[in-house]
């Protein structure tokens, strides 16, 4: 799974996932669970950072949850799986 490092930024907006091909996912650290949200819910200008503090996982509650922009698998070209 192609997932933000420790180069991600933050402050990427909904308009900056949409122009480079990304995707909008949400992980819980509380259950483990890995969604993807749909980006015309979001304003273009909302940026991870306040998507990440807005919030909060669906199964089971947790605001310890974090926004994250996804990319396809370099090799595969496929999107990662989600995880419940």
């Amino acid at each position: 799974m192609t997932l933000p490092s420790e180069n991600a930024n933050p402050d990427e907006t909904i308009e900056m996932l949409e122009t480079s091909d990304r995707r909008l996912g949400i992980m819980c650290s509380h259950c483990a669970r890995f969604r993807y949200l749909k980006l015309t819910n979001y304003a273009l200008e909302d940026t991870l950072s306040s998507l990440t503090r807005s919030l909060k996982c669906s199964r089971c509650g947790s605001e310890e949850v974090e926004a994250v922009a996804v990319e396809r698998d370099d090799k595969t070209g496929y999107w990662p799986a989600e995880r419940s």
